[in-house]
């Protein structure tokens, strides 16, 4: 209980005397008390396992998922008991506790050296790892993630850049007497140019804002049935960001070919 750092909320721990008498005791998660005795304290109630009533003598702290299981879905019953039912009582994990982190990969080699020489076994059938070990796993797991969803999204900026361009070249296309009257008016090509990045600049900037909305929208909603969700203003401000950003880069080429128009030319089209 205390390398997992686990508490008991009502009641006492398993003890060595629990052990020793093979005792029909019981810890209970959290939910698995909530579920049998509602808000009631449930110590010194009793409950049927395998057909025998055990008594429940303590209730875990919610702690949610530890060490890969949800302890909050656990009954916890002493070793010596668990034998008589029947099932498979072999040890497949020990979980140990370092006085000093800082001695992590030594500790992993005197405890492989350990288990090899006493059971005569190679590593090959077993395992040791640190949750400094772990949390590095996790970590290069979560970078390929954020990779892949990175391309997805670069992807995804590079279709929608495309989309922007081509609705200003129909732009264009549609308003090139216009573009030939404020060229004859006296505009120069700086000025065409300026005003077709203004408007995909802000059609961009429209995008960005939807899309921010939506998405903070579509999150609260996760968030109120249970998903854990917390918008980060970074992100959010890299996403508009990004978002106009695309509406300059693809509305250089409609806006240059705009500002290139003859302006006879553009008076003559039809």
């Amino acid at each position: 209980m205390n390398v997992t750092n686990l508490t008991i909320s009502n009641g006492r721990l398993l003890s060595t005397i629990d052990l020793e008498n093979n005792s029909k005791v019981c810890l209970l998660g959290n939910d698995i008390s909530t579920t049998l005795f509602d808000s009631t304290n449930p110590v010194g109630e009793k409950i049927k396992i395998d057909g025998d009533n055990y008594t429940v003598i303590g209730v875990i702290t919610a702690v949610g998922s530890s060490m890969g299981s949800n302890v909050d879905d656990m009954i916890i019953i002493p070793f010596t008991t668990a034998k008589y039912l029947g099932s498979d009582t072999s040890i497949n994990n020990l979980y140990l506790q370092m006085s000093n982190e800082d001695l992590t990969d030594d500790t992993i080699s005197l405890v492989e050296n350990y288990i090899s020489s006493t059971l005569g076994i190679t590593t090959d059938y077993f395992s040791v790892s640190s949750q400094e070990s772990m949390i590095n796993t996790m970590e290069s797991v979560n970078n390929t993630l954020s990779l892949l969803l990175g391309g997805i999204a670069s992807i995804s900026l590079i279709v929608g850049g495309i989309g922007v361009m081509n609705v200003m070249l129909v732009s264009v296309t549609e308003r090139t007497k216009e573009i030939g009257i404020r060229k004859a008016l006296g505009a120069k090509r700086k000025d065409i140019l300026v005003q077709f990045l203004i408007e995909a600049l802000v059609l961009c900037i429209c995008g960005g804002i939807v899309g921010v909305i939506v998405g903070i929208g579509v999150g609260t909603l996760l968030g109120n049935m249970g998903y854990t969700f917390s918008p980060s203003t970074v992100i959010v401000l890299i996403a508009f960001f990004s978002s106009a950003l695309i509406g300059v880069l693809f509305g250089i080429f409609p806006a240059n070919k705009a500002s290139k128009l003859n302006p006879i030319d553009a008076l003559h089209a039809e």
